[in-house]
């Protein structure tokens, strides 16, 4: 089973740091998940949220601020590390990445420009999260990993029609009779752990993790990778 760190693994360095994800890297994890968006100048950006208030404590969206704004900011919890760009990212040969988009459309032209401009085309799986953005991805370069971050567990049969190679479920969607309809249909399935009672999105239990592993899930997304490896290893 693949263990991606998801924003990267935050703990020893804040999230989707390039710090948090060399260090994941280090220990083991095979993806790191890096989430993107596009400022005014259109630039793309590593940020989760719509806004930079919870990590950089300016009330402001992503896509209203220039590059330079964002690109100035430090991290509210340590501000040793600041906001970073995809291209800071791959300047620093990180890879392989779980590229998380939090756009659409058109914006996906331009991930793609720079995935290739920094001949990154095979270090990433593209995550998205419309059906129509695998069929961009694909015409671009058929060759490009993708992965449906669907809104729905329904709506796995159109992702997979338009040409998706891995199937996101969230934790509450796994069964073994989900996981094997998506292994038929010729496409991986990786699992974004989820446990409210375990400390929420990113954490799940050793059981859960057995379980999916004995029905043959191929990936997890979960923050503290270390656990995970050895969870996987005992």
């Amino acid at each position: 089973m693949k263990i991606i760190a998801h924003r990267c693994g935050p703990g020893a360095h804040p999230e989707q740091t390039i710090a948090a994800a060399a260090y994941s890297l280090e220990l083991g994890a095979d993806y790191v998940e890096i989430d993107v968006r596009f400022t005014s100048d259109n630039i793309p950006v590593v940020c989760h949220d719509k806004k930079a208030t919870r990590l950089f404590g300016l009330n402001k969206n992503i896509y209203e601020m220039t590059s330079t704004e964002f690109l100035s900011l430090r991290h509210l919890s340590d501000r040793r590390y600041r906001s970073h760009s995809l291209d800071d990212v791959l300047d620093c040969r990180i890879a392989p990445i779980l590229l998380h988009c939090k756009v659409s459309g058109r914006f996906i032209y331009d991930l793609l420009y720079c995935l290739r401009r920094h001949n990154y085309e095979n270090k990433v799986v593209i995550g998205v999260q419309s059906a129509d953005d695998v069929s961009i991805i694909k015409n671009y370069n058929s060759d490009i990993q993708t992965l449906a971050f669907m809104q729905n567990h329904n709506h796995y049969k159109l992702f997979i029609q338009k040409g998706a190679d891995v199937i996101r479920l969230w934790e509450p969607w796994v069964t073994a009779r989900a996981v094997d309809r998506i292994h038929k249909a010729g496409c991986k399935v990786w699992v974004m752990a989820c446990n409210v009672i375990r400390g929420g999105i990113g954490y799940t239990s050793e059981k859960k993790l057995h379980l999916w592993a004995d029905m043959g899930v191929d990936g997890m997304l979960v923050n503290d990778v270390c656990w995970a490896l050895e969870v996987i290893r005992s």
